[in-house]
């Protein structure tokens, strides 16, 4: 069975750049973010907390960092938007130089808006996913968690480095798929 990172740098690797690219994985490139149901930690410099007919927003800026199991975040600014009643936010919007790892895989982009119940996360502007040092470049990246799909937009771009160069960050010790070894499986 092929890896899921395998499979999605197979397939990106045929597309032409300005073309979309759609990648069916069992999750994409790991990034499965974290469970819904996991509670989510959110540090900053300043905070701006507004409530209005119960729903809150919460506007965190300067060193911001968001931890929800083992997913990490940066950013320079993140609004939080909770629904009435709910401890939990429903969506994350996070600006200026945004920053997403989970275990060894990161992305990277100006823009990234996080649809937690609905399990969507698009990442806009100069949007980067790194593997080691593998990387898928484009516009725009979604990952739809809900239905296993990656999508990359815009100026699509793959970079695959060869076993004998690619510094090892995957495969069976670090739990995440092992993208050298795509064409083999």
């Amino acid at each position: 069975m092929r890896t899921m990172l395998a499979t999605v740098l197979f397939l990106l690797a045929g597309a032409a750049d300005g073309l979309a690219a759609e990648v069916e994985a069992a999750t994409p490139f790991g990034l499965g973010l974290a469970d819904a149901d996991q509670p989510i930690s959110i540090r900053a410099d300043e905070l701006e907390a507004i409530s209005s007919g119960g729903e809150r927003r919460l506007v965190f800026t300067t060193n911001v960092t968001v931890d929800q199991a083992d997913v990490h975040i940066e950013s320079r600014r993140l609004e939080a938007f909770y629904p009435k009643g709910q401890s939990q936010p429903e969506r994350l919007v996070a600006d200026g130089d945004v920053r997403l790892r989970q275990k060894l895989l990161e992305a990277r982009c100006d823009h990234a808006i996080y649809e937690r119940t609905q399990r969507f996360l698009v990442c806009r502007g100069h949007a980067e996913l790194r593997d080691g040092d593998n990387r898928v470049r484009g516009a725009v990246i979604e990952f739809d968690l809900e239905r296993e799909v990656v999508r990359v937009k815009g100026g699509v771009s793959v970079l695959l480095q060869s076993s004998t160069q690619s510094t090892p960050t995957a495969g069976p010790q670090s739990g995440m798929p092992d993208a050298r070894n795509w064409a083999a499986q």
